[in-house]
């Protein structure tokens, strides 16, 4: 709560600022900033209210690169509150706008949410989400983008776990927490950390059932293939 109270804060101060000097694209990506902290505390139809009308207002022509990355934002949101096909839509608009403009920077995560959509309406069991959140992950790399590749990981462990694919989820999230040398006590560290202790939890308890063990001797490799 104390981050989202700094983040509050910080985004209030950035609007005030942007009035005073009436910079119009800072007033409506505050706005846009805004949605995201009530979409966080699951306000979700303030949320898309206050997100949508900073869209809408920044998708005059000297802004409309300003809007891109919300339209991401908008498409978690159409997820989240069971609108998938809407949600591809805003995803794929942003992901090939993020594209259009070279934005390389923010193409990892145009990349996850993709993937989210499409898994929100295809299942957890879609190919094509699974492919969005492993490129997401590469890119992340590649550009040393680690609070990028935390999210990804985190939501294709997520997927593979849904698909019975436990240990392979604990494994992909657990290299990914590896690679941070600071940033322990962040918020998305510690939720991250939660979810690969409770998937230790689940190879654990696997390992040691035998009925597991009967269907593979070698520990649960084989339903990790699944």
């Amino acid at each position: 709560m104390e981050e989202l109270d700094l983040a509050e804060a910080a985004i209030l101060r950035l609007r005030q600022l942007a009035e005073a000097n009436n910079i119009q694209s800072y007033v409506f990506s505050a706005m846009a900033f805004e949605s995201r902290l009530l979409f966080l505390e699951q306000e979700f139809e303030r949320s898309e209210q206050l997100l949508r009308t900073g869209i809408i207002n920044l998708s005059d022509a000297r802004y409309d690169n300003a809007r891109v990355p919300f339209l991401g934002r908008l498409a978690e949101l159409l997820a989240a509150t069971g609108r998938p096909e809407e949600a591809v839509l805003a995803s794929t608009e942003s992901l090939d706008r993020t594209r259009a403009i070279d934005a390389l920077g923010m193409l990892p995560d145009a990349l996850r949410i993709h993937g989210t959509a499409l898994q929100a309406l295809e299942g957890s069991q879609s190919r094509a989400a699974e492919s969005h959140f492993r490129e997401a992950i590469a890119m992340s790399r590649q550009q040393g983008a680690l609070g990028w590749e935390l999210k990804a990981a985190e939501c294709l462990a997520d997927m593979l776990r849904l698909q019975g694919r436990i240990e392979e989820a604990s494994t992909l999230l657990g290299r990914t927490l590896g690679l941070f040398l600071e940033g322990h006590a962040t918020a998305p560290f510690r939720r991250a950390k939660r979810i690969l202790e409770g998937l230790q939890g689940a190879v654990s308890k696997e390992a040691s059932d035998p009925a597991v063990r009967a269907l593979d001797p070698g520990g649960i490799d084989g339903l990790s293939r699944r």
